[in-house]
């Protein structure tokens, strides 16, 4: 079961799973992984690498991957903004799994924070010595390839395919292998995608789940709880509830 929590502009969803296959997606922030025990494979467009008990995984924003976990494994989830990092002195993480017991103990205690709701000057002190192990050139470091996408692909996503296509003054079949190939998702993809963090963003506002799912475009309450779980790895019911 996965678990929501909110502090401040820090998310933390955490838990344990038996299985669960996200789809690809991005984040618009820092996304910090920490895993105690099991492990969850993720892949980027370039690499893919295992990420076992004990060891913890940056994600710079979006940086377009999917995670894939197969085995019973606890793992916590926390979603930093830009600008909070910035502000924990570091101005840049790049994506990479940490193999080393400092950099685990120092998120944990960080996860602990924002779930107790702790303050935010004891929060960006626990934040500010995470980035700073992860900044560290030791061993134990293992770096992934850079992320070649650097924000939303400024697009009109209520626009159909063909159109943009035509626009482009390429087919459409060339057009949605070039769109993929840049931004490391299909227009299909970046629609749930944006969907996705439109019903988070409505659940965390009040939204009533059925309210939310119609708003999305789903009118089946099913499929949109189905979908919802998919990338949330937890229903709307319990995402609203915290």
């Amino acid at each position: 079961m996965v678990r929501y929590t909110k502090h401040a502009d820090l998310e933390v969803f955490d838990g344990e799973l038996s299985e669960h296959r996200y789809p690809w997606h991005y984040h618009a922030c820092y996304t910090i992984i920490v895993v105690e025990r099991g492990s969850i494979l993720y892949q980027f467009q370039d690499t893919s690498i295992h990420l076992a008990g004990s060891e913890v995984l940056v994600v710079e924003p979006y940086h377009v991957h999917r995670n894939m976990i197969a085995q019973p494994t606890t793992y916590s989830a926390v979603f930093v903004p830009h600008e909070t990092v910035e502000r924990a002195g570091s101005t840049t993480l790049a994506t990479q799994r940490l193999a080393r017991p400092d950099v685990h103990r120092k998120a944990v205690a960080l996860v602990q924070c924002i779930k107790e709701a702790a303050s935010m000057d004891v929060v960006n002190d626990r934040l500010a010595a995470l980035c700073a192990s992860i900044t560290d050139t030791l061993p134990g470091n293992e770096a992934i390839v850079p992320s070649r996408t650097s924000r939303v692909p400024a697009i009109d996503l209520d626009r159909r395919i063909p159109e943009l296509a035509e626009e482009a003054r390429l087919s459409k079949f060339h057009f949605q292998r070039a769109f993929k190939k840049k931004h490391g998702l299909t227009i299909g993809q970046l629609k749930r995608q944006a969907n996705s963090e439109k019903a988070k963003a409505l659940l965390e506002r009040g939204g009533a789940p059925l309210d939310v799912a119609h708003e999305v475009g789903y009118f089946d309450q099913s499929h949109f709880i189905k979908y919802f779980k998919r990338m949330w790895a937890i229903t709307p019911d319990r995402f609203s509830k915290g």
